[in-house]
């Protein structure tokens, strides 16, 4: 699984935590808790993917761990 980093802050949506604060979903930030997209080790849809990267949110290359 790859993990790309976070180009501007955006909520997603389909990944909520379960604390009350975030029922918007994780919010994900250039320079905070969550600059690396997907924070967890989940499964990303595809076209989610994409749609994210073309709209500026997440770059393209991959983070090497």
């Amino acid at each position: 699984m790859n993990r790309f980093p976070v180009k501007k802050g955006f909520f997603d949506t389909q990944d909520k935590l379960k604390t009350g604060e975030h029922k918007k979903g994780r919010h994900y930030t250039v320079d905070g808790d969550f600059s690396v997209y997907p924070a967890t080790k989940r499964d990303v849809d595809p076209e989610r993917l994409e749609f994210l990267q073309n709209e500026g949110y997440v770059g393209t290359e991959p983070i090497e761990e």
